[in-house]
């Protein structure tokens, strides 16, 4: 078996993601997006990765995977309490959850 045959031991998706993102740590400090150049991307073509985030782990991805935009919505109703619909998501729990996130998400716009 030559050495590009050599089989790896698989790499976790989360260590594969903390990998990459040292890596990206390394090369230069990530800046947030402002609102202004989200909405100019629109206008210009230019991609942006946006991720839906109900909690601190997601938001802790999404700061790992260098996401542009974490998006936090009403749907965290459903996805973190269980309810069948979004309408039981009060501005409360909004608030409780975008603290969670914007905590280990600091340089993804929110």
């Amino acid at each position: 078996m030559s050495t590009a045959e050599t089989p790896r031991e698989p790499m976790s998706a989360m260590a594969t993601a903390e990998s990459a993102f040292e890596a990206k740590k390394i090369k230069g400090k990530r800046e947030k997006r402002t609102i202004t150049e989200v909405r100019e991307s629109k206008r210009t073509g230019e991609k942006m990765a946006h991720m839906p985030v109900s909690h601190h782990s997601s938001a802790r991805w999404a700061e790992m995977a260098g996401v542009n935009v974490a998006v936090l919505g009403d749907s965290l109703a459903m996805i973190a309490h269980g309810h069948r619909t979004a309408i039981p998501a009060a501005i409360d729990m909004m608030v409780v959850h975008g603290q969670a996130v914007r905590g280990r998400a600091k340089r993804r716009q929110i």
